[in-house]
């Protein structure tokens, strides 16, 4: 019992003395992504940050598996982009 307190204790005080990662104001990174609905649907996107703009840009090759893409070209294989300026989603 003291054995299992202490080993508590200890890894309480290991995750209270980390510090949260920071993220950099501005990046980019590439992702691959499934999705299932009534089909399977398989893409690559980048997703381009930045804080400093306050914006936000996420490109798929096809947007046919998001579910904001798919309600404008319904089961249509369609590059698909969702921007985003001071938390406003633009068209």
């Amino acid at each position: 019992m003291l054995i299992n307190l202490l080993a508590v204790l200890v890894l309480v005080v290991l995750v209270g003395s980390q510090t949260p990662p920071v993220w950099p104001n501005q990046f980019e990174i590439t992702f691959d992504e499934t999705t299932k609905e009534i089909t399977t649907s398989k893409t690559k996107g980048v997703i381009y940050y930045d804080w400093t703009g306050q914006r936000e840009l996420i490109t798929r090759e096809d947007g046919r598996g998001d579910r904001y893409c798919n309600t404008v070209e319904k089961f249509t294989s369609t590059p698909c982009n969702h921007f985003v300026v001071g938390g406003s989603l633009l068209d």
